[in-house]
């Protein structure tokens, strides 16, 4: 199964204050929410259209995340070392795709209980699988990786083409 279609929610469009239980109540803090627009399945976890993805803090070597393009529609990713991975195994580029945190929850509807909200805790799984060191993932350290070296112009145009091929 192919990984899920994603959009990012806006919490400020006027639909999202017009209609407030089209969404789930989410926590206060730092946090990006997107939401579902086509099933798919990421790192053994299946998700379904209208689920509600919930990102927050750092994203750990190990860790699932969101990637979000600077022109695009974001996709699942993980973070293995120091390299970004699309959901479908590839490297992604640092100039083009930045995660936006680790995923932390899934909020998707009950129908056992007239459609209320239930949250699906994900941080217990991710923590788990990461048996290494935290190794945190910011746009510095990240710029560096890819500027350090004289092979960068080239590294660079070789990770571009991942994105072509898709």
């Amino acid at each position: 199964m192919p990984a899920p279609l994603l959009r990012t929610i806006d919490p400020t469009h006027p639909n999202v204050a017009r209609f407030p239980s089209c969404l789930p109540t989410l926590p206060t803090g730092d946090l990006r929410a997107f939401l579902v627009v086509g099933e798919g399945s990421f790192a053994g976890v299946a998700y379904s259209v209208g689920d509600v993805i919930v990102c927050r803090g750092e994203v750990r070597s190990g860790g699932t995340t969101v990637l979000v393009a600077r022109h695009g529609r974001p996709r699942m990713g993980s973070l293995v070392g120091r390299r970004l991975m699309g959901d479908a195994g590839e490297a992604c580029h640092p100039g083009r795709w930045r995660p936006v945190g680790a995923l932390c929850r899934v909020y998707r509807r009950d129908p056992a209980s007239d459609g209320a909200w239930r949250a699906i805790s994900l941080e217990s799984a991710s923590v788990a699988s990461n048996a290494q060191a935290p190794q945190t993932f910011g746009a510095t350290s990240m710029g560096r990786l890819v500027l350090r070296g004289s092979r960068a112009p080239q590294r660079a145009r070789e990770g571009q083409l991942a994105l072509f091929a898709a």
